[in-house]
């Protein structure tokens, strides 16, 4: 979600957001891993795949009911560097997603 912070450990990360896509894989990601828009209602359950016009992109990770460790990657796409300035290219976030 873009916000003043630009530190990628944090939960909010500055970057003005295209599309966010979940990446197929081992651990079924898309099963718990949603993605919403600003424009979404909050009854929405989410989208494995989100286009934006707002650049804002919110990440759910649903709970793990189980005891196994499970991953999922993020694809992101911006036209913003980290930093705020704007660039020419669209550049690609990649989000590795652990959890335990």
């Amino acid at each position: 979600m873009p916000d003043a912070n630009t530190d990628p450990s944090g939960n909010e990360v500055s970057y003005f957001c295209l599309t966010g896509q979940v990446e197929e894989g081992d651990d079924s990601p898309k099963d718990w891993i949603r993605l919403y828009s600003s424009a979404m209602p909050d009854t929405h359950t989410g989208e494995e795949r989100v286009i934006v016009e707002d650049g804002k992109i919110y990440i759910k990770v649903l709970p793990n009911a189980t005891s196994k460790k499970r991953n999922g990657i993020v694809h992101l796409t911006t036209v913003a560097s980290p930093n705020g300035v704007s660039v020419n290219a669209v550049q690609r976030i990649k989000l590795d997603i652990t959890q335990e």
